[in-house]
């Protein structure tokens, strides 16, 4: 997702997302630093090496680039198209990701760098999407292999500064004005592309139409119900459907103004999104009790298996279990560079986790963020294992134990975090801390919120453990079952009652 700085209550941009995977990737944030570089020189790549640059800026990664020293910033969707790359292609998304934040100090800058290198040395990955943030402006950018196997075909959408935009693995932007050079930025190869694929000049370039294959192959609304849960929560007034035929003869636009400005606080939460409170919810509010449990679990662990011969197509919501890390970041543009590029993150699903307060400026990052393994379970140290943890520990009770987790979140980021980077921004601004000290301040309320993670999934153990409810505050000692889900199950066992 992403907002305009004229969308927030606090002139921030922002940009969110999920790097989903398959559980076997722990989540970490590491920083890679600035360099000066002797030229001429090579800088390896995915597939080879490409000229080096005389210098190159800060930034911080998870895999994907994040965020760099000058507050651009990214959040990346794999999305689906027409052609698959080469051999002969160098770069996929990570690497363009990297490239735009080592070389770039504005958004605009970052998406005719990544262009240029694209078209240059070949793009081989899936299509792809990124976000494209900096305090002043926000982008969606688009790219693909292009139809020779050796370039790569793309472009670029501004996003009002009064609007939101998201995107769900399936591309956004449909007609493309190639005379908005303002809003517009497009590789040049761009409408000979489109013209070998029948656009005849006249029509409006639809890239999403023309450069898409179909983004939902098996279950229709994987794309689509994420997106219209966004606008369904931030802009209620427009009424958009939630259904349709097929995902690109839908209503949706390409961005629109919220109902109400947003904040990182809207954005982190909208993170958490399962489609509670709507007739898609998964949680402890869906309408059929039964794929969630008895404790109303919003998580569907395997959505591949099949029921008589079909595909069971279960809701995706935007929070899941497969999240590597989650993340918000804003682009502030009152304050230095070093900590206006505010990073609010989590290793795993930003359902369990504490998204802490970091900034660009910060060269270490606590090892509870950075030095997460797959092999060490790291308990009372591990964020992406105490947020694992704590995942899978909720679904002793899902309903009841999702609102402790809430609460914790509440008070660590909107709270403390919150507290705390008014704090920083204040005393930064004023001259009484140093870079260091910032970097201190963030690392050790990171540690602490990784002790609390830990701390929370023990108390879920006890208050929940063997059917009861000890000391949780949320109903009787004996919590019993749910009578939605009693009355869907009981009733079917096939039992006479004289049998019973």
């Amino acid at each position: 997702m992403v907002a305009g700085r004229e969308a927030t209550t606090t002139g921030a941009t922002l940009v969110s997302h999920s790097n989903d995977g398959d559980g076997d990737v722990a989540g970490n944030i590491r920083v890679v630093p600035a360099s000066t570089n002797s030229l001429p020189s090579n800088r390896t790549v995915s597939r080879g090496v490409i000229p080096n640059v005389q210098s190159t800026f800060q930034y911080h990664t998870e895999g994907y680039a994040i965020i760099n020293e000058k507050q651009v910033a990214l959040g990346e969707s794999t999305c689906s198209s027409i052609y698959s790359g080469s051999g002969s292609q160098q770069l996929n998304i990570v690497d363009l990701g990297q490239l735009c934040l080592e070389r770039a100090s504005s958004a605009s800058a970052c998406i005719s760098t990544m262009g240029e290198l694209a078209t240059t040395y070949g793009y081989y990955d899936a299509g792809e999407s990124l976000f494209v943030t900096d305090p002043n402006e926000a982008w969606v950018f688009h790219v693909l292999p292009d139809s020779t196997g050796t370039s790569a075909i793309w472009a670029a959408q501004q996003i009002p500064p009064t609007h939101i935009a998201a995107v769900m693995n399936a591309f956004i932007i449909r007609d493309v004005d190639v005379n908005d050079a303002g809003n517009f930025l497009f590789s040049a190869n761009l409408q000979d592309e489109a013209a070998v694929l029948g656009w005849d000049g006249e029509a409006a370039l639809d890239f999403s139409l023309l450069f898409s294959a179909p983004p939902e192959p098996t279950c229709k609304y994987t794309s689509g119900r994420r997106v219209w849960s966004v606008f369904n929560t931030f802009a209620p007034s427009l009424s958009l459907p939630s259904t349709y035929e097929d995902y690109y003869s839908s209503t949706y636009p390409v961005s629109a103004a919220p109902d109400e400005k947003v904040n990182a606080t809207a954005f982190r939460s909208m993170m958490r999104d399962t489609f509670e409170g709507t007739e898609y919810a998964l949680g402890a509010t869906s309408p059929s009790p039964l794929p969630g449990g008895p404790f109303g679990s919003a998580s569907r662990w395997k959505t591949d298996q099949q029921v008589d011969n079909e595909t069971v197509c279960f809701e995706r919501s935007i929070s899941t279990f497969k999240s590597i890390v989650s993340f918000v970041a804003e682009g502030r543009a009152w304050l230095p560079d070093s900590i206006g590029g505010l990073l609010h993150f989590t290793p795993h699903s930003a359902r369990a986790g504490v998204m802490v307060p970091l900034v660009a400026g910060m060269k270490e990052i606590a090892e509870g963020f950075a030095g997460n393994s797959m092999g060490v379970l790291g308990r009372g140290t591990s964020a992406f294992w105490g947020a694992r943890f704590l995942y899978n520990m909720i679904e002793l009770k899902s309903e009841y134990a999702v609102l402790d987790v809430r609460k914790m979140q509440a008070e660590l980021e909107d709270g403390v975090g919150g507290n705390l980077t008014a704090f920083v921004d204040a005393g930064y601004a004023a001259g009484e801390l140093t870079m260091q000290d910032v970097q201190d301040l963030y690392n050790e309320n990171a540690e602490r919120a990784v002790q609390e993670v830990w701390s929370l999934s023990d108390s879920v153990m006890m208050m929940y453990a063997d059917g009861y409810c000890n000391g949780c505050g949320r109903g009787p000692r004996h919590l019993g079952y749910p009578q939605p889900w009693l009355d869907a199950t009981y009733t079917n066992l096939g039992y006479d009652k004289d049998d019973r």
